[in-house]
């Protein structure tokens, strides 16, 4: 985990310098974010995804190095095509005076954002027992201020415009259902998801996307057409871990304790022993046995290496 948030760190740097620049140089004058700040954020948080995918074993290194290739010709189109505003008078002195000023906020803005972002993405917005076991993580942060809130929600209203415009766009639809989630609006994150899932309705990570989007707006149950769509994806990429997370969730809250033990026993194999996401599942795969009546495991699977 620690090579992991140094990685992050150096990414949330990278684009935060990348947004800060502008505002220092004070290139142009604007009261709501830029198309190139809204494309660069996007970009940033996909490559924190990215890369928590990677650390976490759900990508291997040649995966991620196609995708991560990919993100960075889409960020430098997306970029390139934008319209650049009018350019009026030239800023005043005191115009310019307050461009890094407003540089400091986002740069203390935007990270912060990624990280809680982060926190909330995923599994742990449907299923109780992940909040649970994410709940000391998040204890740390704390709850989204207003600022990062409308910070946030302002990039999903630019965001929701552009795609008003590129409705194929299928990664922008997965990015704008998972800032919906980050700002606690499940049901525009459902309808972003249902989107996606029209355009692509074989592709695994959408279809993983769009179950917790339907069982978030469901009371939190995987059960029927989430269910179903979990199904789909284990036929298409049986590796998925995602999928396969969520499948052994399906299992739990059918009751099935011993499956779903199985199943999670099986992912927990694949992460790192020392790693915070393990230590998360460990602690599920506990529950589930106590629940169960299960016998607990040895303590060689559930205490990580010293």
């Amino acid at each position: 985990m620690i090579i992991f948030w140094i990685l992050a760190a150096g990414l949330m740097a990278l684009a935060v310098l990348f947004v800060v620049l502008p505002l220092v140089r004070a290139e142009e004058a604007s009261s709501t974010p830029s198309q190139d700040s809204l494309n660069l954020q996007v970009f940033r948080q996909r490559l924190e995804e990215l890369d928590a995918d990677l650390s976490a074993g759900f990508l291997d290194q040649a995966q991620y190095d196609d995708a991560r290739r990919d993100l960075e010709r889409e960020l430098l189109s997306d970029v390139g095509d934008t319209p650049q505003a009018a350019v009026g008078k030239p800023q005043t002195k005191t115009s310019y005076g307050r461009a890094p000023t407003l540089a400091l906020i986002l740069a203390i803005l935007l990270p912060t954002a990624a990280v809680l972002g982060y926190l909330k993405l995923g599994n742990g917005e449907i299923i109780p027992s992940l909040e649970t076991a994410a709940g000391d993580t998040a204890s740390g942060v704390g709850g989204m201020d207003a600022g990062a809130m409308a910070s946030l929600e302002t990039l999903a209203q630019g965001l929701a415009e552009r795609l008003a415009k590129e409705p194929d766009n299928l990664d922008g639809w997965l990015m704008l259902g998972r800032t919906y989630f980050a700002v606690n609006q499940p049901a525009k994150a459902l309808d972003a998801l249902e989107h996606a899932y029209k355009l692509d309705p074989r592709q695994p990570g959408v279809l993983v996307a769009y179950a917790e989007a339907i069982a978030e707006n469901s009371g939190n149950s995987l059960a029927g057409r989430p269910t179903e769509l979990i199904r789909t994806a284990l036929e298409i990429e049986p590796d998925n871990t995602s999928a396969r997370w969520l499948s052994g969730m399906v299992d739990y809250q059918k009751g099935l304790f011993s499956d779903a033990v199985t199943t999670w026993e099986g992912i927990l194999a694949e992460l790192d022993s020392a790693g915070e996401e393990a230590a998360q599942m460990r602690q599920m795969i506990a529950e589930a046995r106590v629940r169960g009546g299960l016998p607990a495991a040895a303590a060689s699977t559930t205490v990580p290496p010293q």
